[in-house]
């Protein structure tokens, strides 16, 4: 790459918003798996859309491909530099604005690179909620959520981030800026094209904006923590709440005896609330009841022998402590040795089924495996991780990583499953893709991907 062109990049932001030396780009050079590392030419962080704009003008004028990057917590690689030393990375962080609030509306426009929790916050402050919520809503941004149609906790009752957009401002890989920052709540004008770039992971545009909607605070939300014996129990649990609560069930969140156990031991001040151990633990939330109510369903399931033991937080702290088991689980399988990710859906209530099967099916490929099976069971997403057995060491249980993930896709698809619930594709599960969407699904894609970005600048090698 030309020093004369470095230089005219270096000039589409304000003084030094850039970064060229590799040993201050690591934050945005390595992703959270510490899997892939990149070697981008340059590190760009616009602050305002105009920005975005023209550098992306002056690279699609030079043929220089780019990379979108939020919050840098996604785990596919989808914003991660190869390491060609000829990418340009634009950070979205510096477009850190919350444009307006509209109470009435019910609705919020952000810039992109508003961090998740921030959002909340202000939002908070007018007795209001925007439900998308994740353990990383602290650092993890709008238009990285936007861009990997994000999932996280809440999507039993609100839907995934896709649910949650009114309009955006996205800036093309012409550099052209298309503004559809509509709060509208209905529009038949022809194709609806926001649609195109939510879940993209920014390989047809990059979202510098969002309309986003907002709900009205469901007041007190009541949290419990349920020890449950039989796998079956989960799903009956599930169904009973759905129907009495309906709306009101705010969250039902499925945790392993093995993802306990590894919190429990790689992850201080965990406060375990039982006096024994159970094969399965559910957190689950409800709204709009009173305290009693909840506290009587439960022990009637109690009775039921669904249930062997439930804890109800009684305070805030108490609330906090519960979620912080949940939340603590990936960084727990982190001091665990090497792990075999998978974020995969199937019809929830086939999840206990499927997590039976599945095991099955990895044990059979390699004996000792560590299976850790956890996530967002109301709404069918389960987060099937193998850790390696103690008795081998990473790089030895690195050679079996394809061989099990094929049985655990293989698992999802016999249950008509995705192999990609709300982590995206990115790297990691390109070739995957491939394999299992149809080569029909595949061409349709590919034809937008060209009529959008025919340079094949924006995020390239990504997705498809």
């Amino acid at each position: 790459m030309s020093d004369s062109i470095l230089k005219e990049l270096k000039a589409t932001v304000t003084k030094n918003a850039w970064i060229t030396d590799i040993n201050q780009m690591q934050a945005y050079t390595t992703e959270w798996r510490d899997i892939l590392q990149g070697i981008p030419l340059i590190v760009l962080l616009p602050d305002s859309v105009e920005q975005v704009s023209h550098i992306v003008k002056l690279c699609a004028l030079n043929k220089i491909e780019i990379i979108p990057q939020g919050g840098n917590t996604g785990l596919c690689g989808g914003a991660i530099s190869d390491k060609s030393g000829l990418q340009v990375v634009i950070s979205l962080k510096k477009l850190n604005k919350i444009k307006k609030i509209s109470r009435n509306n019910f609705s919020i426009e952000v810039e992109a690179g508003c961090i998740l929790k921030d959002v909340q916050k202000e939002v908070s402050k007018h007795n209001l909620v925007f439900p998308v919520d994740m353990s990383s809503s602290g650092s993890c941004q709008i238009g990285g959520n936007i861009s990997t149609n994000a999932g996280g906790t809440n999507v039993l009752k609100y839907g995934t981030t896709r649910a949650q957009v009114l309009g955006l401002e996205v800036v093309l890989p012409s550099g052209n800026i298309w503004n559809g920052l509509s709060s509208l709540r209905k529009d038949n004008s022809g194709y609806d094209l926001k649609q195109l770039f939510i879940g993209a992971e920014g390989t047809l545009g990059i979202i510098t904006a969002a309309s986003l909607k907002l709900y009205p605070s469901p007041g007190e939300i009541f949290t419990a923590l349920l020890g449950i014996n039989e796998a079956p129990s989960i799903q009956y649990i599930l169904y009973e709440m759905n129907k009495k609560y309906g709306n009101s069930l705010e969250t039902f969140e499925l945790i392993s005896k093995r993802a306990m156990k590894f919190v429990r031991r790689n992850i201080s001040n965990i406060n375990y609330p039982f006096s024994t151990s159970h094969p399965w633990y559910v957190l689950v939330e409800a709204s709009q009841i009173t305290m009693d109510d909840f506290n009587d369903d439960l022990m009637e399931l109690v009775k039921q022998k669904h249930i062997e033991g439930a804890v109800i937080s009684k305070n805030l702290s108490e609330k906090e402590s519960l979620w912080r088991i949940r939340d603590s689980i990936s960084a727990a399988q982190k001091n665990e040795g090497g792990t075999i990710k998978h974020d995969v859906s199937v019809p929830s209530n086939d999840v206990s089924a499927f997590i039976m099967h599945s095991e099955k099916a990895v044990l059979n490929i390699l004996p000792n495996s560590r299976v850790v099976a956890f996530g967002h069971v109301g709404d069918g997403n389960v987060h099937f991780n193998v850790s390696q057995p103690k008795n081998i060491s990473v790089n030895e249980f690195e050679k079996f990583r394809k061989s099990i993930t094929k049985a655990v896709y293989d698992c999802t698809m016999e249950f008509n499953g995705s192999i990609c619930a709300e982590h995206g594709v990115g790297i990691l599960k390109k070739a995957d893709l491939l394999n299992y969407k149809s080569n029909l699904e595949i061409n349709l894609m590919r034809s937008i991907k060209a009529s959008i970005d025919p340079m094949n600048i924006m995020n390239p090698n990504k997705v498809i």
